[in-house]
């Protein structure tokens, strides 16, 4: 990024708790919709996920971020002084803009990676064809093979584009990534059914830009509770939120 960098929050203060407070009542009611104030954040970063990652992200919290938001990357590390890890098994959070790519299934000719027992896979064959398939063959112990990840371990972990974010563990799930997916809308698209804690009754979530079979995936990370990734969903200003122990279905 060139030039100077644009401003952050506002209200560093304000901003900060009014946003975390939202990111809060998200986690605990699966898709309601929320929305942030402005954010003057570089393209393509929108206002929600430039708002989240303000928000939760500091100086000791390891990000990776995918190729669609190395624009934003000076601005994140100048407003947050988040260290940017090139090996995303050591993030903490990963931030992903790759809204086009999501939109559409893996083709049958793409290679499916496998995954450590207990693991969950994103994979895509190119940047304008992707899909998530959570789970895997398990490969043989102590291996994974997933050839260009480096520093890849055999413990579970969730992988985005032949990439790779930790779950956690069964000891500590707490140690596991948080994905912040930037999509295309959050009024319009596919309905999603979402039922489990924090939710007395089923609610319904539209999302566009998520994969086709998005509902089926999910549910695969959702088994792997305790461990597994949570989602928030960014759109423009809005934002949802997908804790690992919802469970999504095609409404």
């Amino acid at each position: 990024m060139s030039g100077p960098l644009s401003p952050g929050f506002a209200d560093a203060v304000g901003d900060v708790q009014s946003c975390f407070r939202l990111v809060l009542d998200a986690m605990a009611h699966p898709g309601r919709v929320h929305a942030v104030r402005p954010v003057p954040a570089p393209a393509p970063l929108g206002d929600a996920a430039a708002a989240v990652v303000l928000t939760l992200i500091d100086h000791e919290t390891p990000l990776w971020l995918d190729p669609d938001a190395a624009a934003a990357q000076a601005w994140i590390a100048f407003h947050t002084g988040a260290p940017v890890v090139e090996k995303p098994v050591r993030a903490m959070f990963a931030v992903a803009l790759s809204t086009s790519a999501l939109s559409f299934p893996l083709p049958a000719s793409a290679v499916t990676t496998a995954a450590a027992p207990g693991s969950a896979v994103m994979t895509a064959a190119a940047p304008a064809s992707a899909a998530m398939t959570i789970g895997g063959t398990p490969p043989a112990a102590g291996h994974v093979p997933l050839s260009d990840c480096s520093g890849t371990s055999a413990e579970s972990a969730f992988h985005y584009c032949q990439v790779v974010l930790p779950i956690g563990t069964d000891e500590a799930p707490e140690t596991s990534a948080t994905l912040i997916l930037q999509i295309a809308s959050l009024t319009t698209g596919r309905r999603y059914r979402l039922d489990g804690p924090g939710l007395r009754e089923p609610v319904i979530l539209t999302a566009d830009g998520l994969p086709a079979d998005f509902a089926a995936l999910w549910q695969r990370n959702h088994t792997l509770f305790p461990c597994g990734i949570d989602l928030i969903l960014c759109a423009g200003n809005q934002l949802v939120a997908l804790p690992r122990s919802v469970s999504v279905q095609e409404a």
